[in-house]
């Protein structure tokens, strides 16, 4: 894929190498700062704050392994494994074939799950808070009920003792009697008594009345003697 020079042949033939030039630039980059030898020198490299370019499943085992390290960023690429036949080798179907049970009965599920999902032993369970629960909140919701219920029991007393005072009020003004307004005092007496004495003056002026004597006889039989009195008005 490369020539003996540094420079990536893919600048001038691409549709001779179906990889792109920021893959070969990267691998160019990856070679000159050399490569790793065994686990132990890949580790301290992580450890003195270098990055580690490398296949999928092997960073998935050193992520479960070594929990200090952490992936990030997205992938680069994806490659499937292959094994290289002859033409027309009597073994290719065979392949076929066991690869094809191997799917069908969760075999290779089976093995992933074992190998990769869950080989997480050596490194602890991370605590994350995912916040309150109804468990812990469901006091305050019970609060808030017992509260609301008992605003709408003193609601109800109120209007109701409301309802009973004022139809007590209403019958205690209608059993008392009825109260008149105090007459104001005026000073008519003397002006109807001087208007009485005018009419009077005015009723002796044209009706005048004659004084007659009246003569009141008291005789006491028992006197023979007795003489009779007169009084004159």
């Amino acid at each position: 894929m490369f020539c003996s020079s540094d420079e990536f042949t893919a600048n001038y033939t691409v549709w001779q190498y179906p990889v792109t030039e920021k893959y070969g630039i990267i691998y160019s980059r990856m070679r000159e700062w050399g490569f790793s030898n065994s686990h132990e020198e890949t580790i301290k490299l992580i450890n003195d704050g270098w990055v580690i370019f490398m296949e999928t499943p092997r960073a998935a085992y050193y992520i479960a392994n070594e929990c200090k390290l952490k992936r990030f960023g997205n992938r680069i690429g994806s490659w499937y494994y292959s094994m290289m036949l002859i033409p027309r080798s009597p073994l290719t179907s065979a392949f076929n074939e066991i690869i094809y049970s191997l799917e069908a009965d969760y075999t290779l599920d089976t093995l992933r799950a074992k190998w990769w999902a869950s080989n997480t032993s050596r490194c602890g369970t991370l605590s994350v808070d995912e916040g309150y629960d109804f468990e812990e909140v469901g006091g305050m919701f019970s609060l808030l009920g017992c509260g609301l219920l008992i605003g709408v029991v003193l609601l109800i007393s109120e209007i109701v003792t409301f309802h009973i005072l004022l139809k007590k009020q209403q019958t205690q003004v209608a059993n008392e009697p009825p109260r008149l307004p105090p007459q104001p005092v005026t000073n008519s007496v003397p002006e109807t008594i001087q208007e009485e004495e005018e009419s009077t003056n005015n009723l002796s002026t044209r009706n005048p009345v004659t004084s007659n004597l009246i003569t009141i006889t008291t005789t006491d039989y028992s006197d023979p003697n007795q003489e009779a009195i007169s009084l004159n008005e």
